[in-house]
Parts: C-alpha cells; sequence; structure tokens
C-alpha cells in the first residue's frame, strides 16, 4: 500500500463480508469483522508501495467460503490510499453506494493472507513425576500464526513452570539503615543449614508508640519465597 497525495478527510474502513451474498458491507449481518484506519494512520503511509498490516484480530472463518475484502472509497484520485495492483489476473468489482456492484474487471490486488492453526504443546516434570506420578500441562497457542512462535513462547512459559516455589516461615532481623524494597533479593544463611538468594514478598513492622523508654521498633519480620530448580 501506499500514498497518493495528502490524504486528509478523516478515517476509512476495511470490511470483510460474508461472500454468500452481495458484497454490502451496509448490511450488518454480513460483516465478518472490520478494521478502521485513522487519517494519521493514512498519513503514515509512503510515497511508494510497500507491505502494510490490516489487523481484523482473531476472525473465525470456513475452509472453502468466499470471503469479500470490501474498502470504502476515500478521499479524491489525488489525495487517497493505494494497494499493490496487478494486471492481467484476478478480479474486482466497484460500487459508488456500497450497495449496487459494476460488473468484475479484470485486476488482482496484492495482498497476503495469514492463517492461524490450533497448537497443542504439552510439557511434562520429570522430577514432580519421579516423587509425585505423571504431572503434565497442556498450552493451547489456538491463535499463534507461526509454530516457531508458539514453541518459543512455550520454552519461555515452560522455563518458569518448572520452577519450584519455596516459602520460608516468617523471618525476624534487625532494622536495616536502608530501606527495603519488595520484590528486591536477599540473602539467607544459617550456618552449615543453608544460603540462598530469596525474594521479599512482604514485611511487617510492629512500631511502639507508647513505651517510655523504647519508641519505634528495633526489628521486623521478612516473609521470603524463592524459586529453583
Amino acid at each position: 500500500m501506499g500514498k497518493t497525495g495528502n490524504p486528509a478527510s478523516g478515517e476509512t474502513k476495511f470490511f470483510l463480508v460474508n461472500g454468500d451474498a452481495t458484497p454490502d458491507p451496509n448490511v450488518a449481518s454480513g460483516v465478518i469483522k472490520e478494521a478502521t484506519w485513522e487519517q494519521e494512520r493514512l498519513q503514515k503511509l509512503s510515497g511508494t508501495l510497500q507491505w502494510e498490516e490490516i489487523n481484523f484480530g482473531k476472525t473465525p472463518v470456513v475452509a472453502n467460503t468466499t470471503i469479500y475484502l470490501v474498502v470504502k472509497k476515500y478521499g479524491s484520485a489525488s489525495n487517497t490510499f493505494v494497494f499493490g495492483y496487478q494486471t492481467g489476473t484476478g478480479s474486482y468489482q466497484t460500487s459508488s453506494d456500497g450497495v449496487s456492484w459494476g460488473a468484475a474487471a479484470t485486476g488482482d490486488t496484492k495482498i497476503r493472507t495469514f492463517a492461524a492453526y490450533p497448537i497443542a504443546l504439552s510439557v511434562e516434570d520429570i522430577e514432580t513425576r519421579k516423587k509425585y506420578g505423571v504431572r503434565e500441562r497442556v498450552f493451547d497457542f489456538t491463535h499463534d500464526s507461526e509454530l516457531d512462535h508458539a514453541v518459543e513462547a512455550f520454552d519461555l512459559v515452560t522455563d518458569v513452570a518448572s520452577l519450584k516455589k519455596r516459602e520460608y516461615l516468617p523471618i525476624t532481623v534487625s532494622i536495616p539503615d536502608v530501606r527495603v524494597d519488595i520484590a528486591k533479593y536477599c540473602r539467607l544463611k544459617v550456618k552449615d543449614v543453608m544460603d540462598v538468594k530469596a525474594t521479599i514478598v512482604g514485611y511487617d513492622l510492629e512500631m511502639n508508640a507508647h513505651s517510655e523508654t523504647a519508641l519505634g521498633t528495633d526489628s521486623m519480620t521478612l516473609f521470603l519465597q524463592e524459586h529453583r530448580r
């Protein structure tokens, strides 16, 4: 797609219309999906043809059925947007009102369509299986158009899902000299017992405001959490 002149007359719309009838976007029952481009989007088009995306979102379709792409007329011949065009093949129709359509003319707009296929991937936690039996999770990537993208996302999800969460009992410590931030790491070390890097998920402070000898507090209780393989 590209532009001619300066598209500056508001928005335009694109429609996917059921091919069982005349491609009339004015009949709501025939419209499957619509997409809107604002004036600013049109003005960003290049003066030379480039691939652009018209995003209709999740669009259910049935195999081997006809769907019309209907483009609303926009601007004037000198200030509008244009599609790449191939002569000698394909067909298209034009309408002045979106209701009455002329005879099919020869020509083919350069359009790429992308379909999404249901992808189901499963993962098994070997360590958990040893202890508890079969533990499996299924991830459904229903609307991902690329298997490679689904596998990449699957790897990221399973990398996190395979971690074991550990929570440590509330631990009382002396008040530090700096502010304690939630979601920061701290090192929990007990001589010859444990040495872990845990996340601070919360803390409690109990303040004393009535004692004549000890105001405020000199300790705090931390709530810690750790994820490890």
